[in-house]
């Protein structure tokens, strides 16, 4: 088997290697940092491809072609590394034109030579002379002078390989010591078949040294790939910073998602796959108010809307209550371009229920659930003002429960706040549903009526007494008797609240010294 029969076998071999890297990199790798490396092995496919074409040749024709194709792979092959060296080290110039305007230079450069490279039989300005060799160790076109750009190419390649150097020996100074092995592993795949490159025109052109026409670069390959393989599969080289990132983010209690500038799903955290069960299934790249679950508050999301809250409900699970939950929807920008959309959703349930109760406790008795007595007054003061300006009479019910204390002192205390709730749920059925009714102190009740004559506000007292009076309370089996003596008065003109109120006490008072369980008007 001849040397040439070897180099193509292993070219093929390399080929079919590279391929595979690249579909795993592509379908597996979520990483935003793939993509020029992805870039990195397109070329390394095209130079391989070339050699082989160039080793299976049979005319100047098709190893010039062969040539052909190998340059688009060595053109782009340094530029490429180093742009993908300067965003896996996150190297970002402060300016963010000469930032592009360095890119720009990087792709434009390897574009021009081999614009130089296709062109070369016309224009002589890469290859002045060569002529194809069938018979040599190693079959292909042999270079017999070379035109006034052949080094641009090659001095390219020479300078984008030692600014990754530099680059990489930077970071591995600063960065810990897994990532420093994965970067010096990738520093040295990437260089490798480029140095070799580097080493066959130093030994063929420069120094003249006999290597009976073979290239260097195709068994660098072999390092190459297995450097290439130990990255991807055993450091993880682009994936442990996504997987780390999506470790802590599930960690989160928060739900997180994540969308494009077009509110496009692109991923979440696990709460909020808990959350919207339909994530799990939910294709990347879906509009999200295509999810079935995504609540209607958010379907009319504007990607421009930066820092905007909406609170939205989702059912419990297994039927249960419903969960109260805020939505902050952030847009990701990077000066005035919109990058993503981050939407981070809370569970607020408990802190509703917490304000819930704070108000209670603020405004409401918390025995029997009515107003209490400062809240009451407030409301009654408000309802006293628009009385005056519309001119219209409204009355005060004051009530007592007869001989509470004998309840107490019988049944104990647990008794006695039985009989009040009993009063209290009373009173609330029998009242109109604007009606202010309150726990004024103790075993006394208070009813507010707007727009309303002492003649009506008697009538509703006398059915307030009577549905009172009409069944005991039970407590423990115990039937315990309750009757109640109420005091009626309308406001008068300019009366102050404490006026009407001690009018109503007054009634009330007398419809006890008169014997209990009746209603008295003053």
């Amino acid at each position: 088997m001849t040397t040439n029969t070897l180099i193509i076998i292993f070219l093929f071999i390399s080929f079919v290697t590279n391929v595979f890297l690249l579909f795993v990199t592509v379908h597996n790798c979520r990483s935003e940092k793939k993509n020029w490396f992805v870039f990195c092995l397109i070329s390394t496919v095209f130079f391989i491809l070339g050699n082989f074409m160039e080793g299976i040749s049979h005319s100047t024709e098709a190893a010039l072609s062969g040539v052909k194709v190998m340059y688009v792979g060595a053109c782009y092959m340094a530029p490429l590394f180093l742009l993908f060296t300067m965003d896996y080290c996150e190297i970002n110039l402060k300016r963010k034109l000469l930032h592009k305007l360095l890119r720009t230079l990087l792709l434009a450069l390897p574009t021009v030579n081999l614009f130089l490279v296709w062109t070369t039989e016309y224009t002589r300005l890469i290859y002045k002379e060569f002529t194809f060799t069938a018979d040599a160790t190693v079959r292909g076109l042999q270079i017999v002078s070379q035109g006034p750009l052949y080094y641009l190419v090659y001095g390219t390649a020479l300078v984008c390989i030692l600014a990754s150097i530099a680059i990489a020996v930077a970071r591995m100074i600063k960065w810990n010591r897994r990532a420093r092995l994965s970067l010096f592993l990738l520093l040295i795949s990437g260089a490798a078949p480029l140095i070799a490159n580097g080493l066959y025109i130093l030994s063929s052109y420069i120094f003249k040294t006999d290597l009976h026409g073979v290239n260097l670069t195709p068994f660098a390959l072999v390092v190459t790939y297995i450097l290439f393989y130990v990255n991807v599969l055993r450091y993880d080289l682009f994936d442990f910073t996504p997987r780390a990132r999506s470790a802590t983010l599930d960690m989160i209690r928060d739900g997180i998602l994540f969308l494009d500038t077009q509110l496009n799903y692109t991923s979440s955290n696990a709460i909020a796959r808990s959350l919207f069960p339909g994530l799990r299934a939910f294709g990347k790249g879906r509009p999200i108010a295509e999810l079935p679950e995504w609540p209607e508050e958010l379907r009319g999301l504007d990607a421009g809307e930066s820092g905007k809250n909406i609170r939205f409900s989702l059912p419990g699970a297994d039927g249960g209550d419903a969960h109260v939950f805020n939505a902050w929807v952030n847009t990701v920008r990077s000066g005035d371009k919109a990058l993503s959309v981050v939407i981070i959703i809370q569970d607020v349930t408990d802190n509703i229920l917490l304000m819930q109760r704070l108000e209670d406790a603020a405004y409401t008795d918390g025995l029997t659930g009515l107003y209490n007595r400062k809240h009451f007054m407030e409301l009654v003061s408000m309802q006293l003002e628009h009385a005056r300006r519309a001119d219209t009479r409204s009355c005060f019910l004051l009530f007592d429960l007869d001989l509470f204390k004998n309840v107490n002192d019988t049944f104990g205390h647990l008794a006695g706040d039985e009989v009040l709730r009993f009063v209290a749920q009373n009173v609330r059925r029998t009242v109109r549903a604007y009606d202010l009714v309150a726990r004024y102190g103790g075993e006394e009740f208070v009813v507010f009526l707007a727009d309303t004559d002492a003649e009506l506000a008697a009538r509703l007292a006398e059915r307030i007494r009577e549905n009172i009076a009409a069944a005991p309370c039970v407590y423990e089996d115990i039937e315990i008797p309750v009757t109640c003596s109420i005091g009626v008065t309308q406001t008068r003109g300019d009366d102050s609240i404490d006026d009407v109120l001690k009018r109503a006490d007054s009634a009330m008072y007398r419809a006890k010294e008169t014997g209990r369980n009746r209603v008295c008007v003053l």
